[in-house]
């Protein structure tokens, strides 16, 4: 899940990896994994799915970004990378308790 007003690996990490290693939350639910590099990430995820009605995912692009050809891939954002499976009604109503749980474990340090 990357995003860019969204905290995600370290830049110590993103760089050259070490041997050091930092938190990667994982949290499965309907037969799909969500990877999480920071509390942040959870915390935008679970926003997003407990909204029952999402706002629309068009983005206003100017004349010049138009013609870019790469241009959507720079501008996709993590949830429209989602499987369709997961956006449907009757898994997200499982999806939220999943995320709020795995929020109040991985905050509380049980992790």
């Amino acid at each position: 899940m990357f995003d860019s007003k969204l905290p995600a690996i370290p830049d110590n990490f993103f760089r050259a990896p070490t041997l050091q290693h930092y938190p990667v939350y994982f949290v499965r639910v309907c037969n799909f994994t969500f990877e999480f590099h920071s509390i942040e990430q959870i915390e935008a995820c679970l926003k997003f799915f407990s909204q029952k009605v999402r706002p629309t995912s068009r983005i206003r692009l100017s004349q010049a970004e138009r013609g870019i050809q790469w241009i959507h891939w720079k501008t996709q954002r993590w949830f429209e990378r989602l499987p369709m499976k997961l956006l449907e009604e009757r898994r997200r109503v499982w999806i939220v308790p999943a995320l709020k749980q795995a929020l109040a474990k991985f905050k509380g340090g049980k992790g």
